[in-house]
């Protein structure tokens, strides 16, 4: 395996400079053409002063740059006051349920030891209920 990993490597960094082709510049009728192969008698090998070409960037992209930074701070900040708010607001919440659930813990609950027969149930009589 490593007796083909070697020349593999080899043949992949010499591949782009066997690969680079030749261009060509031909005028024809006030008209420029770049091509890959000759486009006629009058073509001329063309060889670009530089190898890599740069685009400069846009005017003020320093402060398109700042604008859409302060946007997303401003946007982190109302995403985190939302967050605290809702927090907030559930906190409130379990504190009324549990306002809620000890007034309910104060109400004395009453218990009969005796409830009431099923024959004083069946006869509907109100005053044996009373018992």
């Amino acid at each position: 395996m490593k007796r083909l990993t070697y020349p593999a490597l080899f043949l992949l960094l010499l591949s782009p400079a066997l690969l680079q082709a030749e261009i060509y510049r031909c005028a024809q009728d006030e008209t420029v053409i770049f091509s890959d192969l000759p486009c006629g008698e009058n073509a001329e090998r063309y060889e670009s002063a530089k190898g890599i070409s740069i685009i400069e960037p846009p005017p003020g992209l320093d402060a398109i740059a700042q604008n859409n930074q302060a946007f997303v701070e401003q946007r982190q900040q109302r995403r985190q006051q939302a967050l605290a708010d809702a927090r907030e607001r559930r906190r409130q919440e379990q504190e009324q349920l549990q306002q809620r659930y000890q007034v309910f813990e104060a109400i004395p609950v009453f218990y009969r030891p005796n409830p009431p027969s099923q024959d004083c149930l069946a006869a509907k009589d109100f005053a044996c209920r009373a018992t």
